[in-house]
């Protein structure tokens, strides 16, 4: 689930607080008239898990928009109440303020605990249920340093940074075949470039590569597994749309465009 939280009321400019994503169980009836618990928050296992943006004067009438993102180290909803139907109370749901049942949230995350034969844990089930969601996840995803590891032992070039355009078969059958993906904050890339003993050496450099390649606000790069980049793609050359003819073709044309540079990668590899 997607939220954005609106922090400032008028006469003060907009500021968004815009958390990555909320994950979580809901428990609902399979007749859909009753919520019997709610538990979401932001996850935590990534740099950074949090957009903010806001509007500042920049004297006079003009306005600009800032931009920032940064870490959170917890948000979370809960609740095990009872669900109600806010209009047969006749009141609204800021009046109606209940406690949560903490006793029934005990007893429901321990029967969370048994996690279903068919799936290993708990990571098994989100990805699950992301490759439902979002198509462009048919294709594993892997951390930097290990997208490197599997790219060795199969013999492909790695696909890095993930974009939406993800979603057309024809890239997501190039990727499948011949590619290793991942993606990366640049913080990641960071933290990777700042180890230097020995046994990281390698990553090191390649991840030195990916960042000098990088340009805002999104790099998608083609690397070989020693770390040379043969391919990129900026995110704004390749929604860049001049033409009112190109604008209603946009989704053909960036796809094309995707398909092109994977396929460039492929031919300079030769």
């Amino acid at each position: 689930i997607h939220a954005e939280f609106q922090l400032n009321t008028p006469p003060y400019h907009p500021f968004w607080y815009i958390p990555g994503l909320f994950q979580g169980r809901l428990i609902i009836r399979d007749d859909a008239s009753e919520l019997t618990y709610f538990q979401m928050y932001v996850p935590t296992d990534k740099r950074l898990n949090v957009d903010m943006e806001w509007i500042v004067e920049r004297g006079g009438p003009s306005t600009s928009m800032e931009v920032d993102i940064g870490y959170m180290s917890q948000m979370e909803l809960r609740s095990a109440a009872p669900s109600i139907n806010m209009n047969e109370t006749g009141i609204t749901s800021e009046q109606f303020i209940t406690s949560m049942n903490e006793s029934l949230y005990s007893s429901l995350l321990k029967s969370f605990n048994t996690i279903d034969d068919n799936f290993e844990n708990e990571k098994e089930i989100f990805d699950l249920l992301e490759r439902k969601f979002y198509p462009f996840k048919e294709i594993p995803y892997y951390e930097y340093r290990q997208a490197f590891k599997k790219a060795e032992e199969t013999n492909k070039l790695v696909h890095i940074i993930v974009l939406w355009v993800l979603e057309s078969s024809a890239v997501l059958n190039l990727l499948r075949e011949y590619f290793v993906s991942t993606w990366a904050l640049v913080v990641d890339l960071k933290a990777i470039i700042s180890n230097q003993t020995n046994d990281a050496i390698k990553d090191s450099q390649r991840a030195k590569q990916a960042l000098d390649n990088y340009a805002f606000p999104v790099e998608s790069l083609i690397q070989k597994i020693d770390g040379t980049v043969i391919s990129k793609l900026n995110a704004n050359d390749l929604l860049d749309t001049p033409s009112k003819t190109e604008e209603f073709l946009n989704k053909d044309i960036t796809i094309q465009r995707y398909v092109h540079f994977l396929e460039e990668a492929l031919n300079r590899q030769k």
